[in-house]
Order: C-alpha cells, then structure tokens, then sequence
C-alpha cells in the first residue's frame, strides 16, 4: 500500500487540510483491514516521511508484492463542484485494469460517492512497478462537500472497505 505523498509534499492543500495526512490515514485503515483477512501488508511509509515517486515502485519490487495499490485524494480547482472517485492503471496493464475495476465498483457502491470509472494514465509509480498496480483517487478535496467526508473517520472506513473488497475480490478471481 503506497500512501501518497508526505513530508515536505504535502500534495492537495484545501480548507488547512493536506492531502498526504488523509491518503496514509486511509491506508493505515486498509493495512489493519487486509492484515485481519490474513494478508502480508508492506507499506511505502506509515508516518510522515517524504519518499520519492521511483523509491514507492522500488519498495515494492523489491519485496516482491503481488499488488501495488497508492492512494491519493483529487482535486480540480475550475471545477469545485467535481465529486467522485477515480482508479487509474497503466495503459499497457491489462491486470491493471482488472484490479482498478474491481476495486472501483465496491468503493463507488460502499461509498456512496460518484464513480467516476477507472482511467489509463503513465504515472511513475504504476510504470515502474513491475506488479500489478492502480492509483485510487479518493475523491476531489476542492469540493467542500467531498472534503468533509474525506478527513470524517467514518467515510475513512468505508474508503478502506471498499478498497479492501476490490482487492480481495481481484485475488480471489486469481485463485
């Protein structure tokens, strides 16, 4: 699980809330969930720290994982009114996309926020991870609406359920 962000990049900033602090608490959620079903969890960070975007699909690689899943929380400024959730792939991983669609249905419909569908996109992080990998976005921190749901411990959970089923429904269709 590869928290967004952190230390000096703070990534979105909306309302005195940093997107870093909401993309690791997410993923602390869903470290403590996929450990309870029983699965080996490695995490990018677990505090506060900056790491590099090719240092994220370094850790990884070299723990051999299965999965490569970051999390990250949107933002449009021309379109604060803009909701709903996203999960990108690489555009040469057709695993990818299977992972970011079966993560996305039970995370839309858990949720309750807009699915947004999955998208291909050539960020770092998914080409240079030699796994499956998908970059979810949470939800856009430049709708105020959204944002309070965001940083709200509650709405975290669902987030983390619903990221936890897609993955888990994508590993069992593995098997």
């Amino acid at each position: 699980i590869d928290p967004g962000h952190g230390g000096a990049r703070l990534g979105a900033v909306y309302e005195d809330v940093m997107e870093k602090t909401i993309n690791l608490s997410v993923s602390k959620k869903l470290e403590t969930i996929l450990k309870d079903y029983g699965y080996n969890v490695v995490m990018t960070r677990i505090k506060d720290v900056e790491i590099g975007l090719y240092e994220r699909s370094d850790i990884a690689n070299a723990v051999d994982a299965d999965l490569f899943v970051s999390i990250h929380s949107n933002a449009a400024d021309k379109f604060p009114d803009f909701t709903g959730i996203y999960t990108y792939y690489h555009p040469s991983s057709r695993r990818g996309a299977k992972l970011a669609q079966a993560i996305q249905t039970p995370l839309a419909q858990i949720t309750g926020a807009v699915d947004r569908g999955i998208k291909d996109a050539d960020f770092v992080v998914l080409r240079e991870t030699d796994m499956c990998a998908v970059l979810v976005e949470m939800g856009f921190m430049t709708n105020h609406g959204e944002l309070m749901d965001l940083i709200s411990d509650s709405y975290q959970d669902k987030l983390a359920q619903g990221i936890a089923e897609g993955i888990v429904s994508y590993l069992n269709g593995l098997k």
